[in-house]
């Protein structure tokens, strides 16, 4: 039997609030569950989900399937992967991140693939928390990374790493070289052209914080050393940005998109912007907010 803590915040959740109660148990099972590890990994039948939460394999199914679409889970045989977990669980330290890269050392190259962009995310977590964390036990620290260059050096076999080029959310590392796509109206041209225009990342996003803000943000001269880091490698330089813009353009209009001061609080209150670009028609789709 396992000891969980689970933030209580979930019942202020507005999608959460707005699910029928079958979605809310299984959701709640999923935070719960013995099965559900540290990095917001499980592999269990749905066979004993059924008979744990009390719901029929059919309603299981159709719940998933809601979820999958609303983007808080992502599912391959019987593995599942919380996307949001982190909000209500999260746990950190060098010893934690060594269990989360071994729980996804020990999955088979079918499922890593599988979840190529939650690996990828957990995996840049993981970078960033090594970095803030203060270890004092360096032989354990080589082991951890140790690991971490034995599983990307995995990825990198299975081409998960070279080469990667997803646009919901590009690998850890290539913010250096992030590539923003803008559309040629050249009304004398019959077709529409993708112009790739190679950008530094920082002076991107201090451009746009200006455009929305009137002033440069706060922080130090790299992008690496603004708290907005975990998002450009979540997300990306370009839906950063226009998450920044679109929530300027429309916070008249919503009285419920939050304000950001700084970028920490960018950080902070993204999880609460993305909750209320969904709700908008011209918010964001399935990928992330709209270009």
């Amino acid at each position: 039997m396992k000891t969980r803590i689970s933030h209580t915040k979930v019942w202020q959740d507005g999608w959460f609030r707005e699910q029928e109660d079958e979605v809310k148990l299984y959701f709640l099972y999923l935070l719960t569950n013995e099965y559900m590890g540290i990095a917001y990994f499980q592999e269990v039948a749905p066979s004993t989900e059924s008979s744990e939460t009390g719901l029929e394999l059919e309603k299981l199914k159709e719940i998933k399937k809601k979820m999958a679409e609303d983007g808080k889970i992502t599912c391959y045989k019987d593995y599942l992967y919380l996307s949001n977990g982190y909000k209500y669980a999260n746990y950190s330290g060098i010893k934690n991140d060594h269990l989360k890269l071994r729980t996804l050392f020990e999955m088979s190259d079918d499922v890593l693939v599988a979840f190529k962009i939650a690996v990828l995310k957990t995996i840049s977590e993981i970078k960033l928390d090594l970095k803030t964390s203060k270890n004092k036990d360096e032989k354990f620290g080589d082991k951890v990374l140790n690991l971490m260059a034995r599983l990307e050096e995995r990825l990198n076999v299975l081409g998960m790493v070279d080469g990667y080029a997803d646009r919901g959310m590009p690998i850890e590392g290539r913010i250096q070289n992030t590539e923003i796509r803008k559309q040629n109206n050249n009304t004398n041209t019959n077709t529409n052209k993708d112009i790739v225009v190679s950008v530094n990342p920082y002076q991107a996003f201090k451009d746009t914080w200006k455009q929305a803000y009137g002033k440069y943000p706060t922080g130090g001269k790299k992008l690496v050393d603004f708290p907005i880091k975990r998002l450009v490698e979540a997300y990306s330089i370009e839906k950063v940005c226009n998450a920044i813009i679109w929530a300027e353009t429309n916070r008249g209009k919503n009285k419920f998109i939050p304000v950001f001061n700084n970028p920490l609080e960018l950080e902070k209150k993204w999880n609460t912007l993305v909750d209320q670009a969904r709700k908008e028609k011209n918010g964001v789709n399935k990928r992330g907010f709209v270009i």
